[in-house]
């Protein structure tokens, strides 16, 4: 019996090899990240992510070769980092660690690049204030009663910390892209980002960001932008900014991701570690905003082309859509993305692309956040999809999506819809409900007219979707105190 298992052993050992799996001595596997040197800030790019179907599993799971790994680190609970060492073949590592069952994707970096366009210097007199009216944000900034604190996640180039416009509003940075030589912002994109979202308003120092008033702040994380590369941001350095806020950080309620790169040059298996990185944090009831792009063409770029992510485009100063922004079937909403006033690192710039139009709209998400902590993502999504301003061809179409984001309608429609309409009554809003309202409700019951969205919202006074003779009843009994 002996004999047999020995000669089964001695043939499965031969076969192994011509079925392509590799066999190893247990002293020759890798067994624990700890095993090896850690990975140097100036191999990272070359390093290969490691992400597992499951957090049980870890590097010591692969039985990969000891002599193939250079230096490792742990990521998070679910994912690893590996250096294949000078006598590895890279690409044949890959196709190793990719077989394992244990593996949902393994891959190398690859560059995203930020979506901004070349800017101009800008001072504290330039007005250039054409998106705050476009998207309704100058009728949003006195809500703020007893507003819930949000964070925002911006995964960009980091934020300086030294900016006055921003004191108050912005967490350390957390870098992902050289952890073990943390910097704050060597490009000044995710400063520049971070101020659209946040610079204080009100204060006369310069730009103000979208939020406002509201108690929003700011998480930054640096995936990229080093000082010979500024427009660079790593793949790898953004899943494991995802993974980061996924696992340690349930305060944030909206993801920025102001870059992108053509969907046709990720590989499948950095593809699918992307789009899960991404869905996961939206199963969380996690906002995810993204850069359609500047190429003005039709590509489908990553991550704004995952259906997790909200892929927004660029308008101008007259709602038409700016000529370097991308369209596509991807293409969810539009907002301003021309000529806009905020910081690059502590300078006031205008600067233009999707890089912009993308925080506008996390802004406004975070802002509908905090005025209210009962909305879901899905509520506040479908708020904004429906209410935002229809423009080219009649419903959703490839260049403008649903339209043109619009802040107070989608806090009106939210307020509806949780039976907490502003001045419920009051339909010509004149501060005081009285038989004009009633009036106003019984014409469009009998439809002689047709009110507007948020008339319609502060006519229906009893919630049930209906305006009809109740409603114009009910309002004329507040009118004379019954």
């Amino acid at each position: 019996m002996k004999k047999t298992k020995r000669i089964f052993i001695f043939i499965l050992c031969l076969l192994l090899p011509l079925m392509g799996l590799r066999v190893y001595a247990e002293e020759d596997l890798l067994l624990s990240v700890a095993s090896v040197p850690d990975i140097a800030a100036t191999d990272r790019s070359e390093a290969m992510m490691i992400l597992y179907n499951d957090a049980a599993y870890n590097i010591d799971d692969l039985n990969l070769n000891k002599s193939d790994v250079a230096a490792a680190e742990s990521v998070c609970d679910d994912a690893d980092l590996i250096l294949p060492s000078e006598t590895a073949d890279p690409e044949a590592l890959l196709e190793e660690v990719n077989s394992k069952p244990e593996v949902l994707a393994a891959f190398y970096d690859l560059e995203l690049t930020t979506q901004t366009l070349p800017n101009e210097l800008a001072s504290r007199s330039d007005s250039v204030s054409y998106y705050y009216t476009n998207i309704q944000v100058d009728q949003t900034w006195d809500y703020v009663g007893e507003n819930n604190p949000v964070t925002v996640a911006v995964l960009d180039s980091g934020c300086v910390q030294d900016n006055e416009d921003l004191a108050g509003r912005v967490e350390a940075v957390i870098d992902t892209y050289t952890p073990d030589d943390p910097q704050t912002d060597l490009a000044g994109h995710g400063t520049a980002v971070t101020a659209t979202i946040v610079a204080t308003a009100d204060n006369n120092l310069g730009s103000a960001g979208v939020t406002g008033l509201s108690d929003v702040t700011v998480l930054p994380y640096r995936c990229g932008g080093s000082t010979d590369n500024p427009t660079g941001i790593s793949v790898i350095a953004v899943i494991t900014a995802l993974k980061d806020i996924a696992q340690n950080h349930p305060e944030v309620k909206v993801v920025n991701m102001s870059f992108s790169a053509d969907e046709s040059i990720f590989p499948d298996s950095t593809r699918t570690a992307f789009q899960s990185a991404c869905d996961a944090l939206a199963d969380q009831g996690v906002i995810l905003v993204a850069a359609a792009g500047n190429d003005g063409s039709d590509v489908v770029n990553l991550p704004a082309g995952f259906d997790s992510v909200i892929s927004v485009g660029a308008t101008d100063a007259d709602n038409a859509l700016a000529s370097f922004s991308d369209y596509n079937e991807q293409v969810e909403l539009v907002a301003p993305g021309s000529q806009i006033l905020t910081w690059k690192l502590n300078t006031l710039y205008l600067m233009s692309g999707t890089s912009f139009s993308s925080p506008i709209t996390a802004g406004v998400c975070a802002w509908l956040f905090s005025v209210d902590d009962e909305y879901e993502a899905d509520q506040i999504k479908n708020a904004i999809e429906t209410t935002a301003l229809d423009l080219g061809e009649t419903g959703r179409d490839i260049y403008y999506g649903y339209g043109l984001i619009q802040a107070e309608d989608a806090y009106e429609l939210l307020c509806y819809q949780n039976g907490k309409t502003k001045n419920c009554g009051d339909i010509n809003e004149d501060d005081q409900i009285d038989a004009i309202d009633a009036l106003l409700a019984l014409r469009h019951a009998v439809k002689e007219l047709t009110l507007e969205k948020g008339q319609y919202y502060r006519a229906d006074i009893n919630y049930d979707q209906t305006i009809d003779a109740q409603d114009a009843l009910q309002i004329l009994k507040i009118s004379v105190g019954l």
